[in-house]
């Protein structure tokens, strides 16, 4: 009998513990398990009996949950499935590394696999950078827009990013935000690139935009901007191997394959598969008509007379070989007026013209009453083939005042001339 009434006794104090919280320090526990409120450890999963009472386990301080392993060359793992077989997501080493998908991690954060940063709804999603002393926030990493990823100081004047890449075409902008092309610069003008900057960080080798002139410079006085080739083979086996072809020196010489050849000489072409070369300037042989025929002009004629003799022409009688291009002319004529003590001077007009009759040039004189005066004048002309074909032709003409003879008017007279000189 006694053993049945201990029985229900002892069942009836199983279903009172069963059916209320547990408190562990504190009498009145309102959870399942409940803790007193003082601060320190709470739970110790493994505990070797140490000194320092190190252990795995879990506590409390201020305003902090503590989940602690017992050493700093132990870790703490997260994952799933059992003791025995667990599949590890993340471990958090003892000397504070995290690995994600990673065992051993050697970095503050160390991730295999991808990481995806979200748009929070108040901006997009950046990454922050902090000064040296963690003091200040120095640099920011984001998105520009849907398509643009950029880098930018973090400063109360930020105005757009330094450094912009479009992810989709590979474009990159540096202080511009939108590049169309692999590499653009903020449109404005100065400096751009620095290929070896100088002792004091300036700007030294370069390239630079300064108006409508794109500038490519160097910054010793005794140096040179250079064009040609580099030999691969020469890069490999330690030396800069760049061959020179072309170069300015940056006292204004030219130099063609490192030579600046000598005062008066020009650059010349030898074809598609030589080099240029330095060489004199081959002048072309000048070319002299001389002509001894006059011709008179009336006071109230006012006709464009062409000179008899000075012409040079594709077609025609006085027909000679005149290959495009632009010639030196040279005249010399004889013009004579006509003695009239009542009359003014005569005024004429000499011209020297192409045959398209386009920029001619037009001289004016005045011959007093039976002066005689010997004309010279010089213009360069472009025979440029259009119709009628190439000439060239000297005209006068009476613009006001008595009567004039052009030309060899006696014996004693010097007699007219052209000399023309190809010039290219």
């Amino acid at each position: 009998m006694k053993k049945i009434v201990f029985f229900f006794i002892s069942l009836a104090s199983c279903y009172f513990v069963m059916a209320q919280n547990v408190g562990i320090g504190t009498k009145k526990p309102r959870f399942p398990l409940n803790f007193s409120s003082a601060l320190g450890e709470k739970i110790s999963l493994s505990d070797d009996g140490n000194a320092g009472f190190n252990n795995f386990g879990i506590g409390v301080q201020s305003g902090l949950l503590q989940i602690h392993s017992d050493s700093v060359n132990h870790d703490i793992v997260f994952g799933f499935g059992s003791t025995d077989n667990l599949t590890e997501r993340f471990r958090f080493k003892g000397n504070g590394n995290l690995g994600i998908g990673v065992a051993n991690p050697d970095r503050t954060i160390d991730v295999k696999g991808r990481i995806r940063l979200r748009n929070a709804g108040g901006g997009g999603a950046v990454v922050l950078f902090s000064d040296s002393l963690n003091s200040a926030i120095q640099a920011v990493l984001g998105l520009q827009n849907d398509s643009t990823i950029g880098l930018t100081a973090y400063t109360s004047t930020y105005n757009g990013y330094g450094i912009s890449m479009n992810t989709y075409t590979g474009n990159v902008g540096i202080k511009y935000g939108t590049p169309k092309v692999p590499l653009s610069f903020e449109p404005s003008l100065g400096p751009k690139i620095s290929l070896r900057p100088a002792a004091d960080g300036s700007m030294g080798a370069g390239f630079g935009v300064d108006g409508n002139r794109l500038q490519i410079y160097t910054d010793d006085p005794n140096g040179r901007v250079a064009f040609g080739y580099q030999q691969n083979s020469s890069i490999d086996n330690g030396t800069r191997g760049f061959l020179e072809r072309f170069a300015v020196a940056a006292n204004g010489a030219l130099l063609l394959m490192n030579n600046a050849g000598t005062a008066g000489q020009f650059l010349t072409s030898n074809g598609p598969s030589n080099a240029a070369g330095w060489g004199a300037k081959k002048r072309n042989s000048p070319i002299k008509l001389i002509n001894t025929e006059t011709i008179t002009i009336d006071a109230n004629d006012k006709t464009d007379y062409r000179i008899p003799g000075l012409v040079v022409a594709n077609t025609g009688n006085n027909m000679i070989n005149l290959p495009s291009g632009s010639y030196m002319v040279d005249i010399g004529v004889e013009v004579e007026s006509v003695t009239c003590f009542s009359c003014p001077p005569s005024e004429i007009s000499v011209s020297i013209l192409d045959n398209s009759y386009s920029g001619d040039s037009y001289y004016h004189y005045y011959i007093k009453n039976g002066e005689r005066k010997f004309i010279k004048a010089r213009k360069i002309v472009s025979a440029t083939n259009p119709s009628p074909a190439n000439a060239i032709y000297v005209h006068i003409q009476l613009i006001k005042g008595p009567q004039i003879r052009a030309g060899s008017t006696d014996a004693n007279a010097s007699p007219n001339y052209m000399i023309y000189e190809k010039l290219n």
